[in-house]
């Protein structure tokens, strides 16, 4: 009868061992532990059982809701510029692209921002000119003419014709 009991406990503890209790590879209890360092449970390969891992997350990461994730909160370029004249309506000034400050919310791979501020900061130089036939004179559009006075006979003739010319200007 002890003979039969000790086949009988030995079957079940092999039966034990064939019982899946995980799918393999499959990932449970993530967990945040520090601010570089998260901790889950993966399951064995055979689905037999689970293994505790703890995975330190890339420098440039951060942890949150058991995930390792890369820090994107900061100042990103929009695709919008403008030319800063300073209040004057031509000539050369400040090229400024306009950036938005994101603040991401992540979980797992997946992860959307919010825009908390908006600036303008000084990206090169720029030059705005005038509609054809203006010229730029001191920050401001002018028409240029001249006046012609020519000699008709006895009688003395006035005319006054707008320039027009291109008249490229470079930075000193």
């Amino acid at each position: 009868m002890q003979r039969l009991a000790v086949v009988e406990q030995q079957r079940l503890v092999f039966c034990l061992r064939k019982i899946k209790v995980c799918n393999p590879r499959e990932i449970r209890n993530r967990r945040r532990v520090s601010p570089s360092q998260i901790m889950y449970e993966k399951c064995d390969s055979d689905g037999s059982g689970w293994d505790t891992v703890l995975e330190n997350c890339p420098s440039d990461h951060s942890c949150e809701n058991g995930y390792c994730v890369l820090n994107k909160d900061g100042w990103y370029d929009t695709s919008e510029t403008r030319c800063n004249l300073n209040g004057v309506s031509c000539g050369y000034g400040i090229k400024e692209v306009k950036q938005e400050y994101r603040d991401y919310t992540c979980f797992g791979v997946t992860c959307t921002y919010r825009i908390v501020a908006r600036r303008w900061v000084e990206a090169g130089s720029c030059y705005r000119a005038c509609q054809s036939g203006y010229f730029c004179v001191n920050g401001y559009c002018k028409l240029l003419s001249i006046v012609i006075l020519w000699m008709d006979g006895t009688t003395l003739k006035k005319k006054n014709v707008a320039l027009n010319l291109s008249v490229e200007l470079e930075k000193d």
